[in-house]
């Protein structure tokens, strides 16, 4: 590298120099050039931060470390401009992000990032964030259930958000939990009058169809791996029970070898529809 080519590479990483020029030269320059620690560098400056509008200073944070982001985004001039924080992160940058939701305002981050943070704290600390009305705020209803899915919380004890959810929604979510277990399920999760209402119309005899929902999940011993549970057989076992009532369901269910999936081959004059949502 000659001597001109030395002086214009320390031009290119002088704030005296860049102020001068054009911002899209100026973004590009920091975001191709520039260290993170250069980027702090320049991020201390309260004349540059002045004079960048917000998207430039979103662009700088975001391609920054996320130890390093954190540190700047402490600087009140900087968190006021920015608007669109949506740093990447590694697993061993997981215990900052605690301290991180707790200092940064939750309107300042892109939702995806604030999910994915979120995904990647303990169960205790979700639960916590779950009943932060600022954090829920910037959620949408499929990020809660998400979450909620992927940590195993229960939306009905742990946080009571459930009555956030319209019909579908609520479907979603407690469909997602009988999934994602096998045995015991957990039946307050959908035995109350929010989810009830939503599901049943509050037109469901709840002891007798989860004594059915049992009996036909046990009564060949299943052995845990063999039952597949779904709300769509919890929802088909109570228009069974409507129709047959307790001894003539359970009556259907002691064919020999019979299998949760095999409930849907069973006919009902009657076929219960989930109210659409508006």
């Amino acid at each position: 590298m000659d001597k001109q080519q030395v002086i214009m590479q320390e031009n290119l990483h002088s704030f005296n120099y860049l102020k001068n020029c054009k911002k899209e030269f100026i973004i590009a320059t920091i975001l191709e050039e520039f260290t993170d620690e250069e980027k702090k560098d320049i991020l201390r400056n309260i004349e540059f931060i002045n004079m960048m509008d917000s998207d430039s200073l979103n662009q700088i944070i975001n391609s920054m470390n996320f130890t390093s982001a954190f540190n700047m985004l402490q600087n009140k001039v900087l968190i006021e401009k920015v608007n669109d924080i949506n740093i990447k992160f590694i697993a061993k940058e997981a215990m900052f992000i605690k301290d991180f939701l707790n200092l940064i305002p939750t309107s300042k981050i892109n939702h995806n990032m604030l999910k994915n943070m979120i995904k990647n704290c303990s169960k205790e600390d979700i639960i916590n964030f779950l009943n932060n009305e600022n954090i829920i705020n910037q959620l949408h209803i499929s990020d809660i259930i998400e979450i909620a899915l992927y940590k195993s919380i229960n939306l009905v004890e742990d946080v009571y958000l459930i009555e956030l959810f319209n019909d579908n929604e609520a479907y979603e979510y407690v469909d997602g939990y009988f999934r994602s277990v096998k045995r015991p399920l957990n039946y307050n999760i959908i035995n109350n009058d929010y989810v009830k209402g939503l599901l049943f119309d509050n037109d469901i005899d709840f002891d007798e169809v989860k004594y059915l929902y049992d009996y036909l999940t046990t009564q060949n011993n299943h052995s845990i791996k063999d039952v597949n549970h779904s709300l769509k057989a919890f929802i088909k076992v109570d228009s069974l029970y409507k129709e047959y009532g307790l001894r003539g369901t359970q009556e259907l269910f002691n064919t020999k070898g019979i299998t949760i999936e095999d409930v849907f081959t069973f006919k009902t004059s009657k076929k219960k529809k989930r109210k659409k949502s508006h």
